[in-house]
């Protein structure tokens, strides 16, 4: 039996999404393998997502915060701080804890998206370790906070892993001793697209818009987004929890299979997040983006712009004000960009990662 401890990131839920897909990938394609997934922040929509499969279990256990962002997408940078600071101080306890259940349970192989404390960890009991990623959290503070105490630490714990596998859309991802670049990872949708629509009573001719701020946005409930496209002919649908007084239809946030309603869906507006734009690259939707003021969502919006495929918007014209956009042509121009875009944007990255897995155990 191959042993796999699995990581992933507790900070919204698009490694959680991306992370879905791999696992679900590798536990069809390994006849005998036990997967350990640890996380918190996400762990309960992990569990329902893998629900049924076989050769999983779960861990509750809390690998790194992110960053904390205000309602309006701002950086809170005092609590985003104060938060790296404990996150920093509690790394000899992680790493002392995780030796030892490794060890215990006869570990072969970890992967984590993208805590760093877990490569430490690999390195010290001689386990193989994969990273897989579009960017480090020692590239994000680093930019954030170029004087941030422990970013050689931080830095050294990504150079220990033994492989990094680089999802599109990457930072620089220099950390990496040894390094691949991969094809898209996201979650394949589960249901046909007409039958989406039929089963949400939509009509052939109908607009449907997905609308989405990602679960990584605090006090999300609070924010007030304006019908961006005010017009009586678009049908809105989005997650319960934003308090968009315009949705036609709101889906519950105990949905796991959120990908569906992208693929049923004639355009995208939200926030950048790896998970809801991966999945719409998968499905071919154009896009409306918005973003933080971190370097991930910068590279990733400049990218997307230059393949056609989405436009970047001012976050105060995505929370407040009607599109200054003619909408039917952005969409008309996005869907003859889909098909110029690199083969990279199409090609399946879990089976790559999954390749890699058996060349490195």
């Amino acid at each position: 039996m191959v042993r796999i401890s699995y990581y992933i990131s507790d900070h919204g839920y698009g490694h959680a999404t991306r992370s879905i897909a791999i696992i679900r990938r590798i536990a069809s394609s390994f006849r005998d393998v036990n997967i350990e997934i640890s996380c918190s922040g996400p762990l309960s929509f992990v569990k329902r997502s893998l629900d049924g499969t076989e050769g999983i279990s779960f861990r509750d256990i809390s690998n790194d915060f992110g960053y904390v962002t205000d309602r309006d997408l701002n950086i809170s940078h005092d609590t985003t701080r104060m938060k790296y600071e404990r996150w920093m101080d509690s790394w000899d306890g992680y790493v002392e804890k995780e030796i030892g259940h490794l060890t215990d349970n006869g570990v072969d192989m970890v992967i984590s998206d993208i805590s760093p404390q877990p490569f430490i960890v690999a390195d010290e009991t001689g386990i193989p370790s994969m990273a897989i990623s579009n960017f480090t959290w020692y590239e994000i503070y680093k930019d954030l906070y170029p004087d941030l105490p422990g970013l050689a630490e931080l830095k050294g714990a990504y150079g220990k892993a033994d492989m990094g596998l680089i999802l599109p859309m990457e930072t620089g991802m220099s950390p990496f001793r040894r390094k691949k670049r991969i094809g898209l990872v996201s979650r394949e949708p589960t249901t046909d697209y007409h039958c989406k629509r039929d089963s949400l009573d939509v009509e052939e001719q109908d607009v449907l818009v997905f609308f989405s701020l990602g679960r990584s946005v605090n006090d999300a409930g609070h924010v007030r987004v304006k019908d961006p496209l005010g017009s009586p002919d678009v049908k809105f649908i989005t997650f319960s929890g934003y308090g968009l007084e315009f949705a036609d239809m709101i889906v519950s946030e105990e949905e796991t299979e959120g990908q569906d309603f992208v693929n049923a869906s004639d355009l995208v507006i939200s926030k950048f997040g790896y998970g809801i734009v991966s999945e719409t690259l998968r499905c071919g939707v154009p896009m409306l983006l918005t973003g933080r003021d971190i370097m991930e969502d910068r590279k990733a919006l400049a990218l997307l712009e230059k393949f056609g495929v989405a436009k970047r918007l001012k976050r105060k014209d995505f929370f407040k004000r009607k599109l200054d956009l003619d909408i039917e042509e952005f969409m008309h121009s996005s869907k003859q960009n889909y098909e110029k875009i690199p083969e990279r944007y199409s090609r399946d990255g879990t089976i790559e990662v999954v390749k890699e897995i058996t060349e490195l155990i």
